[in-house]
């Protein structure tokens, strides 16, 4: 078991390698190919490219018909460069997040709350991004592929009406709040986030350049916080909350949904290590989200169960 552990990180670095340089899409889109095609169509030299596609092979990604090699049927999504298993190999196993578990014990080990991201790179994950074009697009996309999973069932979720005012805080490109719309005609939707300098109207939707540290949009029926809580900390998730609650009118609803640890399951335990890495931010327990809920002035009305990994928690203004 050790070895293996010790290992296991050569197959993540040949599964990168293997997408970054588009093979897999060389694969879906003629099929059956012989090495020497695939290594004229990827420009890597045939030995090489045939000792990366071994291994390939030993992992399922890739089998051998007649001396052609074709993707296998469990991993056709990588044949698409924009599907979601492609942009989470993309951003997870790229060398930004890959660099920085060099420096997580020593992250571990600091005084001061300092991410092994910030650490390595000398910044904070979002404001790191924003120095990097190609990142910050492979990880916008990846989020919004991660919402368009969870969007349809969300919607049953959440339920509005014609005269229903929605913000989602930290909305991204608003993939959630246009299914929301398109399904409800709402009265106002909005999507906070950083634009910088854009702030827009696009399809109905308001787009709107901000901050929620700062400020959040006030007196909408509405609030949602999707995937962002697990971002932060206690204290920033805290600031996050407060906010929401100025915001929000005493009949405001407030949807939480992130992953809720379980104690028996192993559901998010390493994800949990990857936001402690990069952010210093938390999955957490239900009793964790009910102490957040407590502090920052809600009450926490019910969970509602998805068939992915993500709960919806219905929060409300505790009303002393």
């Amino acid at each position: 078991m050790l070895t293996e552990l010790i290992t296991a990180y050569r197959y993540s670095a040949a599964l990168h390698a293997f997408v970054k340089l588009g093979i897999p899409v060389w694969l879906g889109r003629m099929g059956p190919i012989s090495l020497d095609e695939l290594s004229a169509a990827s420009q890597v030299e045939a030995d090489r490219l045939s000792r990366l596609l071994d291994v390939m092979v030993e992992c399922s990604v890739v089998r051998v018909e007649r001396a052609h090699y074709v993707l296998t049927e469990e991993v056709g999504a990588l044949a698409d460069e924009n599907s979601l298993e492609t942009l989470w190999i993309l951003c997870e196993l790229g060398e930004e997040y890959w660099n920085m578990w060099s420096d997580y014990p020593s992250s571990l080990r600091s005084t001061a709350p300092v991410s092994a991201f910030e650490t390595r790179h000398g910044k904070s994950f979002f404001s790191y991004i924003l120095t990097r074009p190609e990142l910050k697009g492979t990880f916008d996309r990846l989020m919004a592929k991660i919402t368009e999973e969870l969007a349809t069932e969300l919607v049953s979720h959440i339920a509005c009406d014609a005269q229903t005012e929605v913000v989602d805080v930290g909305g991204g490109q608003g993939v959630l709040m246009k299914k929301l719309h398109q399904h409800y005609n709402l009265k106002s939707a909005t999507v906070l986030d950083v634009y910088p300098g854009n702030s827009r109207n696009e399809t109905g939707i308001d787009f709107v350049d901000g901050d929620f540290f700062t400020r959040v949009v006030g007196g909408k029926d509405i609030y949602i916080l999707k995937n962002i809580l697990h971002d932060w900390d206690d204290a920033s998730a805290l600031t996050i909350l407060r906010n929401c609650h100025r915001a929000m009118t005493p009949e405001s609803t407030l949807f939480v949904i992130e992953i809720i640890k379980q104690p028996e399951s192993n559901k998010g335990k390493t994800l949990d290590l990857l936001m402690d890495a990069l952010f210093l931010g938390k999955e957490r327990f239900y009793a964790e989200y009910q102490v957040l809920a407590q502090v920052a002035g809600f009450v926490i009305d019910r969970v509602l169960h998805t068939s992915l990994s993500q709960s919806v928690m219905v929060w409300r203004k505790d009303i002393v």
